[in-house]
């Protein structure tokens, strides 16, 4: 969660002499048309509004013009007619004068019935062919919109030729009654001569291989002409990331008197393949507030033959103590980075498939309290560590599949004070297989579609060992055109069998002394075990807040204080240990506001027990709302979550809390940063 520093210049419009601005326009009689169906066929329109709200700030005045608005009394009776409304008029078009040199317009309609369908024919429909459910299509006994008739035939024909039929043609026609407002639609349908797929020519190449390129392909000679197929190549190719263009053409020529094949050409324009890559970010919770920058360097074609080679350098410091409810000037600095590189080798094992090499190297403190002494130790880790494997694609990258091996390596150091000298170097060996299933339209802003991921681990060598299972299912349902519901459900299995079995006891006893089993059962735990609260999980928490807390002096040293030891009760004297069973689920509504302002209303809820397979009564529930602007590189988002009484732990249930923070004493949760929560 790091939100992008971006700095940009305001500037005031002002109102030419003798003119007036559009305060506002309103369309009244559209009883079953949608009034910004008609709004948006007007030249005419509402001033625009800095954050929905401002006019005259970065924006210019709308200006009215009345030979514009007459102009767009005939658009508004044409699109109404195209929706199907073939009697529709507009009434009058009435302007009011308002205070500030303003006027208000109202638009009267008259809709009148609306003509439906009453027959569609299909004369030349090759016989034994099945025919298409069309989904944007006309349809029988619904309305007549001239947008579905257009559709209607240029999807048949483009069925047609997916079926071989590359020569294939649809001539449509339609006759309106408007006496019984009904309407003939006819598709007259000329099929020609079938075809398959021949030769393909690759233009275009400069530095990428050509067989890079024939790697992609989602066809083979001598297949059915299909022109689904040459589409789903094509955005193979770009998918790859070294193609700024690419242009998959068949040459069917004239129409011939038989069947023959079809060749193809493929041009492409290569992309830029080098490029540098700077910039910066800062995040703000109740844990703490970090600053980072960011410096890369990628090669697509390095050493030849398409591999991809990225290195990334995330150098950062931690403003110790400045928190969001510890509104101080930074006195301790905790210098903190990662770097990152990974070498891609495509078409290894076999074409589709991409091997990978990834080391990394980081370092970064461990900052668990809401509300630490600033006198306080702070312990860093060290981690160097590297995964290998591979991964591929299917259906158009809609699923992919990654196996690899991971190794990772922790050294805990000191940033501040001293360190318990039982702490030990961590060594964590584990195979991972990870399956995605994205169907969304949109990856920073969804608006409708489906994602699932599961990722499934198995720690076999080093200092502990485990089975460790996470999936996450994302769904999104467009309520309206700008309106989306989102739904998110999130679990997480952790068995665990060498390490882990103190847990329950460290939480219960309470103890200001830890033996050497339990610190690195408490170790591990923070590498392996899950946590939960923050923007992934539950906004009105502060991150790794919800879940098990216990007093661990290495991390909190207010542990060992008199007033701590055996006080289960006192949230200060804990701290999150990690847990063995998470869940979360959350649901979202985002509505626009007025552009690129758009909102949102949420609650989550989420929990982490102590022991493996275990679902407490503990729903953590948070409400609240954000706000959100649109940006080229997804919304800028600001949420803000509030705890509600009574249901974060329910009757029965407690004893190892933690403290998620407030802000101003209040219990929110307040979470910025770039793309949607989920």
């Amino acid at each position: 969660m790091y939100l992008a520093l971006v700095a940009g210049l305001t500037a005031c419009a002002s109102l030419p002499e003798g003119r007036f601005a559009v305060d506002d326009v309103e369309v009244y009689g559209a009883e079953h048309v949608g009034d910004d169906a008609l709004l948006d066929a007007m030249a005419t329109r509402r001033n625009p509004r800095f954050f929905g709200l401002f006019e005259g700030v970065l924006y210019d005045y709308s200006i009215f013009n009345r030979a514009v608005l007459e102009r767009d009394m005939a658009r508004v009776e044409r699109r109404l007619r195209a929706l199907g409304y073939y009697q529709a008029h507009v009434r009058a078009a009435r302007v009011h004068r308002e205070p500030d040199r303003e006027v208000r317009i109202e638009i009267i309609v008259e809709e009148g019935p609306l003509t439906t369908v009453r027959v569609i024919e299909t004369p030349g429909w090759p016989d034994g062919m099945a025919r298409p459910e069309l989904e944007n299509g006309l349809v029988v006994g619904e309305a007549f919109v001239e947008e579905r008739y257009r559709t209607h035939r240029e999807t048949l024909e483009a069925y047609l030729r997916n079926q071989g039929l590359a020569w294939a043609t649809v001539t449509s026609s339609s006759q309106v009654d408007l006496a019984k407002d009904r309407a003939r639609v006819v598709m007259k349908i000329d099929p020609g001569p079938s075809a398959t797929l021949g030769k393909t020519t690759v233009v275009g190449l400069d530095e990428i291989p050509e067989e890079r390129v024939r790697a992609e392909l989602r066809y083979e000679p001598g297949d059915r002409y299909a022109p689904e197929n040459l589409q789903r190549t094509e955005q193979a190719l770009l998918n790859t990331g070294v193609f700024s263009s690419v242009a998959v053409n068949p040459q069917p020529g004239p129409r011939p008197d038989g069947p023959r094949a079809v060749p193809v050409e493929i041009t492409v324009r290569e992309s830029e393949l080098r490029q540098v890559k700077l910039g910066g970010g800062v995040e703000l919770n109740a844990l703490a507030t970090e600053v980072r920058g960011r410096a890369g360097w990628e090669d697509r074609n390095f050493l030849g033959g398409a591999r991809k080679f990225t290195v990334e350098a995330q150098p950062g410091v931690v403003l110790y103590p400045l928190r969001i409810n510890n509104i101080v000037a930074p006195e301790r600095p905790l210098l903190m980075g990662e770097l990152e590189t990974r070498l891609e080798q495509p078409g290894f094992p076999e074409r589709r498939t991409t091997t990978f090499f990834a080391p990394r190297f980081g370092v970064e403190p461990v900052l668990l309290q809401t509300d630490p002494d600033p006198q306080d130790p702070v312990l860093g880790y060290v981690d160097i560590g590297a995964a290998l494997g591979v991964e591929r694609y299917w259906f158009d990258r809609k699923l992919r599949l990654s196996v690899q091996q991971n190794v990772r390596y922790d050294i805990p150091f000191a940033y501040l004070g001293g360190i318990d000298e039982r702490l030990s170097n961590i060594l964590l060996g584990y195979p991972e297989v990870s399956v995605t299933v994205d169907l969304r339209d949109d990856k920073l802003d969804p608006h409708a579609g489906f994602f699932f991921e599961v990722s499934a681990q198995a720690a076999v060598f080093g200092s502990g060992r485990d089975l460790r299972f996470a999936p996450d299912v994302r769904g999104y349902i467009p309520l309206g055109e700008h309106l989306t519901l989102a739904l998110q459900g999130q679990l997480g299995l952790l068995r665990p069998f060498d390490y882990g079995d103190t847990i329950p006891t460290i939480i219960a006893d309470n103890q200001a002394r830890r033996t050497a089993d339990e610190v690195r059962d408490l170790q591990l735990m923070f590498f392996r075990g899950f946590f939960a609260g923050g923007p992934g999980t539950n906004r009105g928490y502060a991150p790794r807040s919800i879940g098990p807390h216990a007093n661990t002096p290495f991390i909190n040293p207010a542990a060992v204080r008199p007033e701590c030891i055996g006080q289960r009760d006192d949230a200060t004297c804990r701290t999150a240990t990690g847990g063995h069973t998470l869940w979360a689920a959350a649901v979202a509504l985002r509505f626009p506001i007025y552009r690129p302002l758009l909102g949102a209303v949420f609650c989550d809820t989420a929990d982490v027990a102590p022991r493996p397979f275990t679902f407490r009564a503990r729903p953590h529930l948070s409400c609240g709302g954000g706000l959100r602007v649109a940006t080229p590189i997804g919304p800028i988002r600001a949420d803000l979550g509030y705890r509600i009484p009574g249901l974060q732990v329910l009757r029965g249930e407690g004893g190892d809390e933690g403290n998620p923070g407030t802000i101003f004493g209040a219990p929110l949760g307040l979470n910025i940063g770039i793309g949607q929560a989920f």
